[in-house]
């Protein structure tokens, strides 16, 4: 059986965790309240900025490729849930990487003609594109 100033020492020791336990909850939350409100800041730009593409298209054996033009700014992340959408995958290999379009490039069509459903849907969606056309 535990003693008064033990039960005191115990009930202290608690108290001090407790209130630590409080200030990292709160804490917690403020940083899950600062994503929301940059992740809906972002979800909600609607400008011409976030809607610019800089792309190039590439055959890749039989498929289209497309990579991004610069490393640093209009990024395919703008519209990547439109490429999934047209059944892109994301490939990266040692000498290549970006949005594969598997077995879609047809013989006899040039890359532009091949990859006109992609520029056609992503103009739709609103995406102002910037095009490269790389021969192998």
């Amino acid at each position: 059986m535990m003693t008064n100033e033990e039960l005191i020492n115990a009930y202290q020791k608690q108290s001090v965790e407790i209130s630590e336990l409080r200030s990292q909850v709160e804490e917690l939350k403020k940083s899950v309240e600062n994503f929301y409100i940059v992740h809906n800041d972002y979800m909600k730009m609607d400008n011409k900025e976030n809607k610019n593409l800089s792309v190039i298209f590439k055959k890749y054996k039989n498929s289209i490729l497309i990579k991004n033009m610069y490393p640093d700014k209009n990024t395919t992340i703008k519209c990547k849930n439109v490429l999934k959408e047209l059944e892109a995958k994301w490939m990266k290999t040692e000498k290549e990487m970006g949005w594969i379009f598997v077995g879609k490039y047809k013989e006899g069509k040039s890359l532009e003609d091949n990859s006109n459903f992609i520029i056609k849907t992503l103009k739709e969606k609103g995406f102002d594109i910037e095009v490269i056309y790389e021969e192998e």
